[in-house]
């Protein structure tokens, strides 16, 4: 075989790598969601406006007290419970949002949700029909 062909498959494999992997890499995470947003009003009483979710561009989801104002026991969950579990996501742009809970010991939870933006405003309702409503915040990078 000569050097040719075996060049010509080489970059042809080279190009279609280059068109593919950003098509890969972007399954499972709606650019339009990844950011900060603040909690700003819920029915669900597990959460408090304040409170900032994260969803970066890895998958993963953090969950900060912020400025919400939490009974200590709550507290303690931001300063002791989140080094020990794991929250990633999956989202797509037609609306459906899942989200993994790991923690040491035992297999994965997956919450499904779905989700609507609109502008800065991020509303995420649960399988119950609880809607937890957000405001985005500004990049802290700029």
């Amino acid at each position: 075989m000569s050097a040719k062909p075996k060049r010509i498959r080489l970059w042809m494999a080279a190009a279609i790598l280059f068109l593919v992997l950003p098509w890969v890499t972007s399954c499972g995470v709606n650019r339009e969601l990844t950011g900060r947003w603040q909690l700003a009003a819920t029915d669900n009483m597990a959460f408090a406006p304040g409170m900032i979710f994260e969803f970066a561009n890895d998958r993963t989801l953090t969950i900060l007290q912020g400025q919400a104002q939490l009974p200590d026991e709550q507290s303690v969950f931001f300063q002791t419970g989140s080094q020990t579990s794991a929250l990633s996501y999956t989202a797509g742009t037609g609306g459906n949002l899942s989200i993994f809970l790991k923690t040491p010991g035992s297999s994965a939870v997956t919450f499904k949700m779905t989700y609507e933006l609109s502008g800065d405003i991020l509303a995420i309702t649960d399988g119950d029909g609880l809607t937890l409503y957000f405001q985005r915040l500004a990049d802290p990078a700029n």
